[in-house]
């Protein structure tokens, strides 16, 4: 596959995992996909709301997938949220 298409392809896979994921917290923004050409994983900056101040400044956290060398099948996607790792595994249908 060339490196234009497995980028594109695992965009797609990574956004998918991002829209599926439990974050236990309400998302209010995120930053683009963060990798690249040498390594499997993709992470991006997520902005959550902060429940213990509505309206208030944001709580930053990160959500990450990682994928099979050289393809777009991802093995982990996980978020880290002050510290906390939340990992509520693959969807259904996504290889463990």
């Amino acid at each position: 596959m060339a490196d234009g298409n497995l980028d594109d392809a695992r965009r797609e896979a990574a956004d998918e995992l991002y829209e599926g994921f439990d974050f236990g917290w309400q998302v209010k923004d995120a930053n683009g996909w963060e990798f690249d050409d040498f390594s499997n994983e993709w992470t991006r900056v997520v902005f959550l709301e902060n429940e213990d101040q509505p309206g208030g400044d944001s709580v930053k956290g990160s959500f990450t997938v990682h994928f099979d060398p050289g393809t777009a099948d991802p093995n982990h996607a996980y978020a880290n949220v002050q510290g906390t790792v939340i990992d509520n595994g693959l969807p259904a249908g996504r290889k463990p």
